[in-house]
């Protein structure tokens, strides 16, 4: 399969498709740096490959460059506004250079465009409940999505329980937090997710700590 697609981006060095269809291959064989190389060359072959800007920023989130991701999911945003994955993952990068009002309003377009998406629903509810700027935080609307991410996953899964827990505690539901963490320690757990368990357990004390758990 290498040896085919190197030879259709020899043929023509601007070949965009076969550039994005090598730097997925080598994407998937974890060869990250390459595989960036591949799709910004894509990229340069035909600038509104969506799918190259795309796995670009994929890429570049992966290894912390979250400014450099802002910029390839902008781009994606802005040749497929209706992509409700991409504004996803524009909010996660705005979320990791700490733009938390920016990602705010990507995930509420995400959002509008997949309601019952499981995974922007528990994205959006934890920035909501987690966010370090007061203008940012909506404690109340972060449980109504955390609830509603728990009743449309197909599977319990911990981290939704998790984002449940920090949301209830946001909004001062003290009793409501512990039994969410309670219940997300056990499916991690369950999971064989040791680094999550350890994380919920040490919330949950601070949890049980607090004056208003009873």
């Amino acid at each position: 399969a290498m040896a085919h697609y190197k030879k259709a981006v020899a043929i023509e060095p601007q070949f965009s498709v076969a550039e994005l269809d090598l730097g997925n291959l080598l994407a998937s064989q974890g060869k990250m740096n390459e595989a960036a190389a591949h799709y910004q060359r894509a990229i340069d072959g035909n600038a509104d490959n969506a799918d190259a800007h795309f796995n670009l920023g994929h890429v570049y989130l992966g290894q912390g460059r979250a400014e450099d991701a802002v910029r390839e999911y902008g781009r994606v945003v802005a040749l497929t506004p209706n992509d409700a994955e991409a504004h996803d993952n524009l909010a996660n990068a705005y979320r990791a250079v700490g733009s938390e009002n920016s990602a705010a309003a990507e995930y509420a377009k995400a959002l509008a465009l997949a309601p019952d998406s499981v995974s922007i629903l528990n994205n959006y509810a934890w920035l909501l409940a987690t966010a370090s700027n007061p203008g940012t935080r909506e404690p109340s609307r972060a449980v109504e999505l955390a609830q509603r991410a728990v009743q449309l996953a197909p599977q319990p899964h911990p981290l939704i329980y998790h984002t449940l827990a920090a949301a209830y505690a946001a909004a001062g539901q003290t009793d409501d937090a512990i039994r969410a963490a309670e219940r997300a320690e056990q499916l991690a757990q369950e999971q064989g997710d040791t680094r999550l368990a350890k994380a919920v357990k040490a919330e949950l004390e601070k949890f049980r700590n607090a004056p208003s758990a009873h």
